[in-house]
């Protein structure tokens, strides 16, 4: 079976959409399935990291909204023939479920947020439900893709991420504090993903001072990049943190980076998913996330939570930092059983099935 995965970015430093469709695909050849990502926007440098056989290309649009897509898209289908045309973000939508729908290819399609723009929000509504089947990467994003997206319930099913559990436990450590202008003295408050304002890193910053004043040793350690960078090292600038809030740009070894760091801190306003803090917690380390539905469905006693207001950041992150000070190395426990719920051979596996229902309800209804 030939799935071609449709994208609006295929960039290293995304989200969870580009590391699910890069999973799909390196798996998915193991197991028989053939796959080929076409992506509208960006410069598609996550192919690199694609198994061998995986075709990747680029459609060059030049904005959401560039018209050109339609024929272009129409050409790659038309030259792949895939069985399933997988859609992973609503621009992607908007044009591949015209042309899958007009050469009748049955389409899946990824929910991948719980909020999307105003006119993102409106190409999906105009659209999605001509999907065969719909997938939510969890219950929150099952239940927008319902009532904000008119899914019908019928075509909906919840497949949680997965993550390559070796290469997140076992990676090297190829990255040392002074490549980050840290001492082993500091304290480490670390946070990977997006600049965005869903992330919630201006409460992070803002709550800085007030942990500072009790413990002068932290450092904050911001791994990622994205449309709010600027406004973040602003912040810092004004609140006089420049010194104490690191920001490491987008990195591809993030998962060496977590060796780093003594607290994770994922103080998100809303999340799909929360794929970052599950490679955190697998990786071993204390995890602190913000109150969402979403982190108690997927993560649920293996973090520590806290809600969004300064106050409650900062104790929940004090408290965590003295739990760590009284603990030795000896009382960690793994939880390598607890860690298999987490692994990406599942999630592959359910979305293979989910492909093998929709190609073959479309057989019935042709």
């Amino acid at each position: 079976m030939k799935v071609a995965h449709i994208i609006g970015n295929f960039d290293k430093d995304r989200g969870g959409a580009q590391k699910v469709v890069k999973s799909l695909c390196n798996l998915g050849v193991q197991n028989g399935f053939s796959h080929e990502v076409l992506h509208f926007f960006g410069n598609g440098s996550l192919k690199d990291e694609l198994t061998s056989g995986v075709k990747c290309k680029s459609l060059s649009g030049s904005t959401a909204w560039d018209l050109r897509l339609f024929s272009r898209l129409a050409a790659a289908l038309r030259s792949s023939e895939p069985d399933i045309v997988h859609v992973h973000s609503p621009i992607a939508g908007l044009y591949s479920r015209i042309n899958a729908t007009a050469m009748n290819i049955p389409i899946v399609s990824s929910v991948h947020s719980t909020s999307y723009p105003f006119l993102h929000r409106l190409a999906e509504r105009g659209g999605i439900d001509r999907s065969r089947y719909v997938v939510a990467v969890s219950e929150s994003a099952a239940q927008f893709a319902e009532f904000s997206l008119g899914v019908s319930k019928s075509k909906l099913c919840v497949i949680h991420n997965g993550v390559n559990l070796d290469e997140i436990k076992y990676s090297s450590n190829s990255v040392h504090r002074s490549d980050f202008g840290l001492n082993e003295a500091d304290l480490v408050l670390c946070n990977i993903g997006r600049h965005t304002h869903a992330k919630g890193l201006d409460i992070l910053i803002r709550t800085l001072p007030n942990i500072l004043a009790v413990r002068a040793d932290i450092k904050l350690l911001l791994v990622g990049s994205g449309d709010s960078t600027c406004d973040l090292v602003k912040l810092c600038e004004e609140l006089g943190l420049s010194d104490k809030v690191i920001f490491a740009g987008a990195r591809s070894d993030v998962y060496s980076i977590l060796e780093l760091a003594d607290i994770c801190v994922f103080p998100s306003r809303w999340e799909g998913f929360g794929l970052a803090a599950v490679e955190a917690v697998v990786k071993g380390k204390s995890v602190l996330v913000s109150d969402l539905p979403v982190f108690h469905e997927v993560l649920g006693d293996r973090v520590g939570y806290f809600q969004l207001s300064d106050q409650d950041v900062a104790r929940s992150i004090l408290s965590e930092l003295n739990y760590i000070d009284g603990i030795s190395s000896s009382e960690i426990v793994e939880c390598k059983d607890r860690d298999e719920k987490f692994s990406d051979r599942y999630m592959v596996q359910a979305y293979e099935a989910v492909y093998c229902k929709a190609v073959a309800l479309n057989r019935t209804r042709n």
